[in-house]
């Protein structure tokens, strides 16, 4: 019997084409099959990533994009003390010690400009020198770094520290105690633009400063921060180691 390698040959090519053929219409079929929106495979795809594109780009009404606001919201959070979420990032916040070379008499003002903020002082938030005022019981404990402590000079004022020009500032954290009193309550409000934006209240008392986290009370961007103890027969606050930073300077 002859054998025919041509022929072979012609046999086997044949098949070769018809099962490239078979596989460029399944490829083909895959790609127009019609899904239940009534859009091809490829169709669908573009179409999501049109859409997830597009979910990016949609603007809030702070005028941030949804991913700016996830990444503002998950800085936010996961900021722990000391530091402090500022335009989605997290830092180190200024330490406030009241403590500096200026601040060596036994009281005083302090300067406007003092961590670029203002203080609004006078006869409200004046620095005590511990040593010169020890007669007071909560100056013994109240002052964490010495010499100084930031008190407000009269009792039925509050303790304030603000901001102008549209500058706003975040609040860490802070020592408190009761300058004066067994017991007293610390009441501490942020606001902006003169609305309220965030309240804390606590106990506190003229031993052991008590350590507040304020970052975690929401004292974030504002322009104002008032502090006021409401203790009978007197409400004198005292603090340090005050922590924050500027938010948009």
């Amino acid at each position: 019997m002859k054998f025919n390698v041509f022929a072979l040959i012609q046999i086997c090519a044949a098949l070769v084409v018809r099962d490239v053929e078979k596989r460029q219409a399944s490829a083909l079929d895959f790609y127009k099959k019609i899904d239940e929106d009534g859009l091809s495979k490829r169709d669908d795809i573009e179409k999501r990533q049109a859409s997830a594109l597009d979910y990016y780009k949609k603007i809030d009404e702070e005028g941030l994009s949804k991913r700016e606001v996830i990444k503002r919201t998950v800085t936010e959070v996961c900021c722990q003390a000391p530091f402090i979420a500022v335009n989605g990032r997290c830092v180190e916040p200024n330490l406030m010690t009241f403590d500096e070379p200026e601040y060596s008499q036994s009281y005083g003002d302090l300067n406007d400009g003092y961590f670029g903020l203002d203080w609004i002082s006078g006869s409200q938030t004046i620095y005590f020198n511990k040593v010169a005022y020890s007669f007071y019981p909560g100056m013994a404990q109240g002052v964490v770094s010495a010499p100084n402590g930031l008190i407000n000079n009269q009792h039925n004022t509050p303790l304030q520290v603000g901001s102008t020009g549209g500058v706003t500032f975040s609040v860490a954290t802070l020592y408190v105690n009761s300058l004066a009193n067994p017991t007293n309550i610390a009441n501490f409000v942020g606001t902006l633009n003169g609305v309220t934006v965030a309240t804390y209240s606590v106990p506190i008392t003229n031993g052991t400063p008590v350590f507040v986290n304020l970052g975690a009370q929401g004292f974030s961007n504002i322009d104002k921060l008032s502090i006021i103890g409401d203790g009978t027969g007197g409400s004198w606050i005292l603090i340090d180691d005050l922590s924050t930073n500027l938010t948009n300077a």
